[in-house]
């Protein structure tokens, strides 16, 4: 179900751009809109603003990694403001955001009422499915409460008795550490249990876990044995009919976990997925909208498309609208209406493309007048829910606002866990600039985990900052032959 969240990019955009990169273009479209300066705030060439940081950064991990003392020049304590809610530890947390609870539906206390009779003894499988029904509603606040610690409660309740997608879900919340410790090895047990019950995605995040490196250093030999385990599961369980799996390997195919990225063969996984599972639906509209994946380009019909299910109520449906009408690509810019159905899909069900997308708006006053503190909940509510480029950019903008230190940090640990690189990147930044004594422990791995990653820019960071880089070399020979050209000496030898 995570799936059509749009989350764990891999790219700056791809968090919101559905699941993936359609295209280049919309890839640089999406980045020229993001990186547009406030209309509030500074108006400095994006370009030149990522090059100082950039250089900052580097800067600061060489001189801090040096065999000399380095001192925190930073001596103003960041203001005690209540800017976001956040957990003690400084990490974001969504549970203590202020927002009216909705009144309970009846669907929802039909599911409380069923999972209720889930006991540890006894749970049938109608009370498990229950559980794991009342547990999406409590992720999106659809009917009940947002409230992701219930969710945890319950998909453990069900995971316990054996529902794979619960597990799957509940690894996730180990994994990005919301509302519990984080805990990768749980997590990744979680997923093995998920996988072994027959949930093939979870067998593909069980090996992005080796890809990544999230289980210590990275084993891309275990990760191409859960990769191949994932995708026969999935593509077995979409033959037989099953409308969630097709979707599931319609992403792997689309964000390239666990098989070479194919995005004709994606949208044919979307298309065996719908109209049983509506989410496919909408990815099928927004391929016919751009002609991606080999499909036949017809925005007018799947315009209409797109219309209709958020007419009838489909979230989902409504959030990628108001994505198409935000970005004014293939449809005609109208920010106000994208401006009221991203907050629509962001309120009623905290999706998180939704919610990020809406948070850039809020910040910059498009389509509505600018609210910096509201742009910053509704990242958080991104970020809590698997958008790892909300978190980044609710980091950058407390850093902005010179906001606590200890925050900023718990956004950018929330990314780098979620899966992103640049948020891995910037966290290992971020502690050598407040705990230079500490660079070298602390701040050097989570560099190195943005190289393995494939950011370049960590890779040549470390390169000139003279730390050993744990690439192979059939990886590490391009990137050093790359710095060496950009007059990184060491790089040269």
């Amino acid at each position: 179900m995570r799936a059509s969240d749009g989350t764990d990019s891999t790219g700056c955009t791809a968090a919101y751009v559905i699941l993936g990169r359609r295209s280049n273009s919309l890839a640089e479209e999406m980045d020229e809109r993001r990186l547009r300066p406030p209309t509030h705030g500074h108006t400095e060439p994006s370009r030149a603003r990522r090059q100082r940081s950039t250089c900052r950064w580097l800067l600061a991990l060489a001189v801090c990694l040096a065999p000399v003392s380095c001192k925190n020049e930073s001596t103003t304590e960041a203001s005690e403001a209540p800017v976001a809610a956040v957990d003690d530890d400084g990490s974001p947390s969504p549970k203590k955001q202020k927002k009216k609870n909705p009144k309970k539906s009846s669907k929802a206390q039909t599911s409380i009422d069923a999972c209720d009779a889930c006991t540890e003894q006894h749970c049938a499988d109608a009370a498990r499915d229950a559980c794991y029904a009342l547990g999406l509603a409590h992720e999106r606040g659809t009917g009940v409460p947002f409230d992701l610690a219930a969710r945890n409660r319950v998909m453990d309740r069900a995971c316990e008795h054996g529902h794979a997608r619960a597990c799957r879900v509940l690894a996730w919340a180990y994994q990005d550490g919301v509302e519990v410790q984080h805990d990768d090895p749980k997590a990744s047990t979680l997923h093995a249990k998920a996988c072994e019950a027959g949930d093939g995605f979870a067998c593909i995040q069980r090996g992005l876990m080796h890809h990544w490196g999230g289980l210590g250093i990275p084993d891309d030999e275990a990760a191409r044995t859960w990769f191949s385990r994932g995708m026969k599961r999935l593509t077995a369980a979409c033959g037989a009919g099953d409308a969630e799996a097709c979707h599931d390997l319609g992403t792997a195919h689309l964000r390239g976990w666990g098989t070479p990225a194919d995005a004709a063969e994606a949208y044919a996984a979307f298309g065996r997925g719908c109209p049983g599972y509506p989410d496919s639906c909408v990815h099928v509209a927004l391929a016919k909208m751009h002609g991606d994946g080999g499909m036949a380009k017809d925005t007018a019909a799947a315009l209409q498309d797109l219309e209709t299910r958020c007419e009838a109520g489909h979230v989902f449906a409504c959030s990628s609208l108001g994505q198409e009408l935000w970005l004014g690509r293939a449809v005609p810019e109208d920010l106000s209406r994208a401006a009221s159905m991203l907050a629509h899909a962001c309120d009623v069900e905290a999706q998180p493309i939704a919610c990020g997308a809406l948070g850039v708006m809020l910040e910059r006053g498009e389509g509505m007048g600018v609210d910096v503190q509201a742009s910053l909940m509704r990242r958080d509510r991104a970020c809590s829910r698997r958008n790892n480029l909300a978190c980044y950019e609710a980091a950058a903008l407390l850093r902005a606002q010179d906001g606590p230190p200890q925050r900023i940090e718990g956004f950018l640990r929330r990314g780098c866990q979620i899966g992103g690189y640049r948020e891995c990147r910037e966290l290992g930044a971020h502690i050598a600039r407040q705990r230079p004594q500490a660079a070298r422990t602390e701040a050097v791995p989570y560099i190195e985990e943005a190289c393995r990653r494939g950011d370049e820019q960590s890779c040549f960071g470390l390169l000139s900052a003279g730390v050993p880089l744990p690439l192979p070399k059939d990886r590490a020979k391009p990137l050093r032959a790359k710095a060496c050209k950009q007059g990184i000496t060491r790089a040269c030898k």
